[in-house]
């Protein structure tokens, strides 16, 4: 017999009511030293079966002693009587008069702690069921976090392949200039749209409270793409704010404070393409 098996059987109410064999008791016994879990139902059950006796435990009226003592010596008196006329006093066995109702109060009690075990035991797996449940609903959002940054990559990499087919789109690289000589960039731009795609980047990781700001120049002056951490890699390629009007010679990037700045930091330049190489 398993463990649930054991718990569900009806054995441990029979112990808390002490129905059970000397033998029988010293093998519960014995499973709640071994399982934590039986001791536990144990207890659980002389809680219940001590919080049911105090809710409805009934005082005796006033004045039922008096009554008692009475009746027993009236039943003395009327013993006696018998006795001195000859006739055979009969002698009933103290408990013989309760043995019907004191089943039946073991009975009820059986059946109340049975009721309270199987509350107990329905509470648990309730417990468990609630906890899976909220096992499965985690697993599902993860799922649902997975599917959705999936989709973004696919989308992102569909977006990279119109680029790449797109007889309109120029192809500019951008390298590191002199003190980021490792640094790269490339940009996809549409001289005609007047708009801009940051297809990849392979920069360091900006320091805390830094951002890379990404910039055309346009007839010579420096403007404003938009702003850029390399976390941003996974969305790539990004489509970048329109450039105005007019002829764009080159495209940088710079490190600049968060929020950006209205101009480049040039001593912070870290790659540079021309539009005409």
């Amino acid at each position: 017999m398993d463990l649930k098996q054991f718990i569900s059987s009806g054995v441990l109410e029979q112990y808390v009511l002490g129905l059970l064999s000397e033998k029988e008791a010293g093998e519960v016994m014995n499973m709640m030293q071994l399982h934590p879990e039986v001791s536990d139902y144990v207890h659980k059950l002389q809680t219940s079966l001590d919080t049911y006796s105090r809710l409805y435990e009934v005082r005796p009226p006033d004045g039922l002693k008096d009554q008692v003592m009475a009746g027993i010596r009236k039943e003395i008196e009327n013993r006696s009587d018998q006795g001195q006329k000859g006739q055979p006093v009969p002698i009933q066995p103290p408990l013989a008069k309760y043995s019907r109702l004191r089943k039946l109060a073991v009975a009820a009690a059986f059946i109340l702690l049975c009721s309270i075990g199987l509350n107990i035991y329905l509470s648990n797996q309730i417990q468990v069921a609630r906890a899976k449940v909220g096992t499965l609903s985690t697993q599902s959002e993860q799922l649902k976090a997975e599917n959705q940054r999936i989709h973004n990559q696919l989308d992102q990499k569909g977006k990279a392949l119109t680029l790449l087919y797109n007889p309109d789109i120029r192809r500019v690289t951008m390298n590191g200039v002199k003190q980021h000589t490792d640094a790269k960039a490339m940009i996809y731009w549409s001289a005609n749209k007047q708009t801009a795609f940051l297809a990849n980047a392979d920069l360091p990781a900006t320091p805390a409270g830094k951002v890379y700001q990404l910039w055309a120049i346009v007839d010579g002056k420096p403007v404003d793409l938009g702003l850029f951490t390399p976390k941003d890699q996974v969305n790539l390629p990004i489509e970048l704010k329109k450039i105005q009007p007019g002829s764009v010679q080159a495209f940088a990037i710079t490190l600049e404070n968060q929020g950006g700045s209205p101009t480049p930091t040039m001593d912070q330049m870290y790659v540079m393409g021309s539009t005409s190489s």
